[in-house]
């Protein structure tokens, strides 16, 4: 059986961003069943008809592929360029495609699965997906088709579930399916010794320092000072001089250099290891698709701030493991950071329960490869059925 894999943001060679990801997902995929193999078309967007090109790489396809994102034209011009891919690839071994977003994947997805007459599942992540959905409203019903006719959606980010279901007005529950990004947490230290006086930290790197909310978070911990409560803070991260020196310059202005500790870029195995000694990780970051740092947080003993509706809320029962703050006002974070330190023995707790229960495991490779597999299964056994089905009823 061979699963053709459609994806924006593969690591394919090119000079792209790229994310692991789906990376993780087919290599601990291989590892739970040899006899499913993986074919990646590698999809990167140009505006000019003159950069279209195609290259072949490890995992599969790569291309480079001309499309405006224009309501209406982008429908069209997807439809034309799956006709053109089953025409020039063939894909004839495919027995199941998963677009691994709801919108561009999605669309491409769910018309190359048309033509090779074979079901396609689909993966849904906040990020891209939310601003296609906010800024293609005519392409509203091509994306709820989508939804309709996935054999099974998968969640990356849960909490995006109710945004998706108001917007297009459909209901996924029945064949929606939570699939977490992997996280390597298996080797992870976790002391269960409660942390009460040690500090917390947080990480970023500082060209998305507005969107992971290190300016409010340090306004938060100023005013908490003010009412005599002390907040430590360890900020790991790099990036641009110019923001560092904004950072620093901020922490010296709310008199919190003895509480605000810039710690540098560190290699993320050293990060691992230090995650232990932390009281908690704050980082109300806002537009996350996922965001790993959390889990990893709670694998090695942390409670955690982060922002509601992003990241990784969904994933588990509110007020469990730590604080979701509404948004990024520092006021909103000051009185999360205070519900951390009311409540922090309880959230500890929680958190050593879920170590001690293999709760985490749900984020492992074993166990998302193993779902993985298990729902492809499930869909082309089902899908030979239905095609058997039929041709019973048209004889």
């Amino acid at each position: 059986m061979e699963v053709l894999h459609i994806h924006q943001d593969f690591p394919d060679g090119r000079p792209y961003p790229s994310t692991d990801a789906v990376l993780n997902l087919l290599d601990a995929s291989v590892k739970v069943d040899r006899d499913v193999s993986h074919h990646v078309l590698s999809i990167n967007r140009t505006s000019s008809p003159f950069s279209i090109s195609f290259d072949n790489f490890e995992k599969g396809i790569s291309i480079v592929y001309w499309a405006l994102p224009v309501n209406f034209i982008y429908s069209i011009t997807m439809w034309f360029w799956a006709w053109f891919l089953v025409h020039k690839y063939k894909f004839t071994q495919i027995s199941i495609v998963h677009g691994h977003k709801l919108t561009t994947e999605g669309l491409l997805a769910r018309y190359i699965a048309k033509r090779l007459k074979v079901p396609f599942i689909l993966s849904v992540r906040g990020g891209s997906d939310a601003h296609n959905l906010n800024r293609m409203k005519t392409m509203h019903s091509s994306f709820r088709k989508n939804l309709e006719v996935a054999s099974t959606i998968f969640w990356v980010s849960p909490w995006f579930k109710g945004n998706v279901s108001s917007i297009l007005k459909i209901n996924v529950e029945e064949k929606s399916l939570n699939l977490p990004n992997i996280c390597k947490i298996n080797d992870l230290n976790f002391d269960d010794i409660p942390r009460d006086n040690n500090p917390y930290f947080t990480v970023l790197s500082f060209h998305q320092y507005k969107r992971k909310g290190i300016l409010p978070l340090l306004e938060a911990i100023m005013k908490l000072k003010e009412i005599g409560e002390v907040i430590y803070l360890d900020i790991y991260g790099g990036g641009p001089s110019e923001i560092e020196q904004e950072i620093k310059d901020r922490i010296a202005e709310l008199g919190l250099n003895s509480q605000a500790t810039m710690k540098g870029k560190v290699k993320h195995e050293f990060l691992l290891d230090k995650m232990v000694g932390y009281k908690g990780l704050l980082l109300p970051s806002k537009n996350e698709t996922f965001g790993m740092a959390y889990i990893e947080a709670l694998a090695t003993g942390n409670v955690i701030m982060m922002h509601k509706d992003t990241g990784i809320d969904g994933f588990f029962r509110d007020g469990t493991v730590g604080v979701a703050v509404k948004n990024q006002d520092s006021s909103t974070i000051s009185d999360g950071i205070k519900q951390l330190e009311s409540c922090y023995q309880e959230y500890f707790d929680n958190v050593k329960e879920m170590k001690d229960s293999n709760s985490l495991d749900s984020f492992t490779a074993e166990t998302v490869g193993g779902s993985y597999i298990e729902n492809i299964y499930r869909v082309t056994s089902k899908s030979s059925s239905d095609l058997s089905n039929e041709e019973v009823k048209t004889k």
